[in-house]
C-alpha cells in the first residue's frame, strides 16, 4: 500500500478512472484529484471537447434513458471505455444490476455495497437506525401505506410535520403539512409505500461528505450548510438546492454523528463516501439522513479543497477502494464557495430554448459575459461563477434540475437560508437567459 500522502495517481498507477452521471455539472471537481479520468454522460452542456479530458455524450432518447446503468450497457459506452483503458468506475448510487454489470464487463466499481447503502438511505429504516444508535432526531413516527389521521399525527408531533417516503431526493418524496389538506394529498402520494412522519423543526440545515474504509477509520470533511426550498431555485419547499462552504458556524458536533454513523456504515460492511445531513434547533443537533454514496456536493468540494492545499473526501472514497488505510481525522480548515441549483417550475416536461455553454462568466450590470472555458469554481473572482446549463431542446422531466451555479463568491446570505444580492442577480440572469418551455 502507498503512502496516503503520496499522489493519488501513483496509488492509482496503471488504473484508470470513468465517471458515469446525468451531465458534467456534478463531475469537474473529480478531475481536480490529478488522476487519469474520462466521463461518459447525457448532456456534456456543450462542454464534450473543452474540459481537459475525454467526454462520450450520449443524449438520453426513448431508446436511451440517462441512469448509469442505462449509460453502462450502450455499446458506445463499452468501446469508449476499452479504447481508453479505463479499469475502475465511479458514479453517484449503485445497485445490484449496475454492481453485475460492472462485473461483466471486467471493471471495478468504485462503491459501497449497494444492500448496506440502500438500506440506510431509506428513510423509514434510517429512523430505526438512528434511535438505535443514539442520535438526537426530531419526534418520528414511521409506518407502511395507510397514514394516521391528521388529528392523530399533529398531536402526537405538532401542528406542522414532514411526510416522506423511504425514497426520494431534492424535495421529491417530500410534504410538509399544516392543515387537513396537506395531510389528505400527501396520504393520496404516499399510498400504500413506506413513510416516516417528523416534528417539524425550525433552524439551520448542515451537512457534510465521510469515507470510511475497510478497517473502520473516518475520515471528515468540511460541515457546510445545506441549501433547502428556495423560492428562486426549486419548486419544492424543502427540496436540496445548492450548497454554501466556508460558514464560521458551522457546528463541530456534526462531525461527531459523522463518526457514529461511519461506525455503524463499516460494521454493516459499507466502505467509501456518505453524507451526513442534521438541522441545528435552538443549539441542539438533530440528524436529518445519510446518504451512503457519491453526494451531489462532493465533486465541487473536492476542487476548492484542492485548491486550498487540503485532503478531500473524494479522494479519499477512491484511496478506500483502492484497499488504502485513510487517516481518522476531521478537517481543521473550511473550503470557501458556494452552488447554486436551479429547477425547472413545471409539472410538464419541458426544454430549455437556449442556454448558456458551460465555462466561467462574469457578471456586469446584470448581465453575464463569458470569460473563457475555465471550469473549476476555485478559479472565480467575485464577480464571476461557473455556469452550467442543460443543452438546449433536450426534454427535462417535470420539476428538475436544469443549470448550476458555482462560485468561491457568497452567493447566500449568512443570517438565513436565502439568497445573497449577487446569488440572486445570478439565479435572474440564469432564468431569463435559459428560458424554460413546454
Amino acid at each position: 500500500m502507498s503512502d496516503p500522502a503520496s499522489p493519488l495517481s501513483e496509488s492509482l498507477g496503471d488504473h484508470r478512472l470513468a465517471w458515469i452521471a446525468p451531465d458534467l455539472a456534478r463531475t469537474r471537481g473529480w478531475s481536480a484529484l490529478g488522476t487519469p479520468l474520462v466521463v461518459v454522460c447525457a448532456d456534456a452542456m456543450g462542454l464534450a471537447d473543452g474540459v481537459g479530458f475525454p467526454v462520450l455524450e450520449i443524449p438520453p432518447d426513448t431508446d436511451t434513458p440517462s441512469s448509469a446503468l442505462a449509460l453502462l450497457e450502450h455499446e458506445e459506452t463499452v468501446e469508449f471505455l476499452r479504447t481508453h483503458g479505463v479499469t475502475h468506475l465511479l458514479t453517484f448510487k449503485a445497485n445490484k444490476r449496475l454492481q453485475e454489470r460492472a462485473e461483466a464487463l471486467g471493471l471495478a466499481l468504485m462503491m459501497g455495497e449497494p444492500s448496506v447503502a440502500q438500506r440506510f438511505e431509506n428513510k423509514v429504516q434510517f429512523a430505526v437506525i438512528a434511535r438505535e444508535l443514539g442520535l438526537a432526531a426530531a419526534r418520528t413516527r414511521t409506518g407502511q401505506g395507510g397514514l394516521p389521521s391528521h388529528a392523530e399525527l399533529s398531536e402526537e408531533l405538532g401542528p406542522r410535520y414532514v411526510l416522506q417516503t423511504a425514497r426520494g431526493h431534492s424535495g421529491l418524496g417530500t410534504w410538509c403539512v399544516d392543515n387537513k389538506d396537506d395531510h389528505r394529498g400527501a396520504a393520496q402520494a404516499v399510498a400504500h409505500r413506506g413513510w416516516r412522519a417528523m416534528a417539524w423543526l425550525e433552524g439551520t440545515t448542515w451537512t457534510l461528505n465521510a469515507c470510511v474504509d475497510r478497517a473502520g477509520n473516518v475520515f471528515v470533511g468540511p460541515v457546510f450548510r445545506q441549501l433547502t426550498g428556495i423560492p428562486d431555485c426549486t419548486p419544492h419547499p424543502l427540496g436540496a438546492c445548492g450548497n454554501a462552504w466556508g460558514d464560521a458556524n458551522a457546528p463541530e458536533a456534526l462531525g461527531d454523528m459523522a463518526d457514529t454513523l461511519g461506525g455503524a456504515l463499516h460494521r454493516a460492511g459499507y466502505i467509501g463516501a456518505f453524507g451526513v445531513d442534521a438541522i441545528d434547533c435552538g443549539g441542539t443537533l438533530h440528524v436529518i439522513e445519510v446518504n451512503p454514496r457519491v453526494t451531489s456536493g462532493l465533486a465541487m468540494e473536492a476542487a476548492l479543497s484542492r485548491a486550498g492545499g487540503l485532503p478531500s473526501v473524494a479522494e479519499a472514497h477512491v484511496r478506500s477502494h483502492l484497499g488504502e488505510i485513510i487517516p481518522s481525522e476531521r478537517l481543521a480548515k473550511s473550503v470557501a464557495g458556494s452552488q447554486l441549483v436551479l429547477y425547472t417550475r413545471s409539472q410538464e416536461v419541458t426544454a430549455l430554448q437556449s442556454n448558456l455553454p458551460g465555462g466561467r462568466y462574469r457578471l456586469e450590470n446584470g448581465v453575464c459575459h463569458r470569460v473563457d472555458d475555465c471550469t473549476d469554481p476555485s478559479q472565480t473572482a467575485a464577480d464571476e461563477a461557473i455556469v452550467w446549463t442543460r443543452t438546449a431542446h433536450r426534454p427535462i422531466p417535470p420539476n428538475a434540475e436544469f443549470g448550476r451555479i458555482q462560485s468561491t463568491a457568497a452567493l447566500v446570505r449568512s443570517d438565513s437560508n436565502g439568497l445573497s444580492d449577487l446569488g440572486s442577480q445570478w439565479v435572474r440572469v440564469l432564468r431569463k437567459g435559459c428560458p424554460v418551455r413546454p
